[in-house]
């Protein structure tokens, strides 16, 4: 009995996902697109051959988000896409307000918000990731967050950071918590994924070190992002969302609930450490 309502519930979600890809894929009409703040919000994510053929999905969701942003970037290193062919599917975004940024170096994950930060200093950056659909209102729940506090780094979903129960540390994600609607503190760590929003002011200027990124956090954008966000002694806040559907088609991202913490916690201890941040996380763990 427990198989069938199984078989029947993929089935059924299956079925969810065909009607949203169909709708998705139906012509919108075009509207005019406006800046919806000051500085320019700049929506940014980074793509690589394996995921471009669905990455225009997740686009897809930016693009009719219920406010627009002011610009949304997709950032894809040279080296991954040596001629620029892209699918039919991203270019034809490219008429609706989607950008390509073609950068040198191949960054990773570190992509889609590091050259970005470079190129446009002052910029409020929101970060996202090409395999997930973005709920409809959650620019306009971001940057309405933004508006009423304008130097906290605002996300969809994220964690409080706890003392892990095992020692006097702090582990990564041992005995940490989903952060509640409206939460706010350093304690917070919020995943990029979700869609976090970076107001100028709340990085330091370290984060855009792609080498000392690729050495400490080779695996944990998240994590690297996070560390410049402490070292600056700027304020989390967490908009506390729902889980977003994620895209069928290419392999769920990494949540703290399906993570290898072995293979994150060096990472995040390694970060702590080289930007001199331990004390100031720890004093501050809820």
């Amino acid at each position: 009995m427990a198989s069938a309502r199984q078989r029947f519930y993929h089935a059924t979600d299956a079925l969810k996902e065909a009607l949203l890809i169909a709708w998705l894929w139906l012509p919108r009409l075009s509207r005019s697109r406006k800046k919806t703040y000051e500085p320019e919000i700049i929506v940014a994510l980074t793509s690589y051959p394996g995921r471009i053929r669905q990455a225009w999905l997740a686009i897809e969701t930016i693009l009719r988000q219920s406010l627009l942003p002011g610009r949304v970037i997709l950032v894809l290193a040279v080296t991954q896409f040596p001629d620029h062919t892209l699918p039919w599917s991203i270019r034809r975004q490219l008429n609706r307000g989607l950008e390509i940024l073609w950068v040198e170096r191949d960054g990773k994950s570190f992509d889609k918000l590091i050259p970005l930060k470079i190129l446009y200093p002052q910029a409020t950056i929101i970060t996202c990731d090409d395999d997930k659909y973005v709920p409809r209102t959650l620019l306009h729940s971001l940057v309405r967050a933004h508006q009423e506090n304008p130097d906290r780094v605002i996300g969809g979903r994220g964690w409080v950071i706890h003392p892990s129960k095992d020692s006097a540390g702090i582990a990564y994600g041992n005995n940490w918590v989903r952060a509640n609607p409206g939460e706010f503190g350093t304690n917070l760590l919020m995943p990029g994924g979700n869609m976090v929003l970076y107001p100028a002011s709340a990085l330091d200027p370290g984060v855009i070190d792609l080498d000392r990124a690729l050495q400490l956090t080779p695996t944990a954008d998240d994590l690297w992002f996070w560390a410049h966000v402490q070292k600056r002694g700027a304020i989390f806040e967490c908009l506390g969302l729902p889980p977003y559907r994620a895209i069928r088609m290419v392999s769920p991202s990494s949540s703290l609930s399906a993570v290898n913490e072995e293979s994150n916690n060096p990472q995040f201890q390694a970060v702590m450490d080289a930007l001199d941040i331990r004390h100031h996380v720890e004093s501050h763990a809820g």
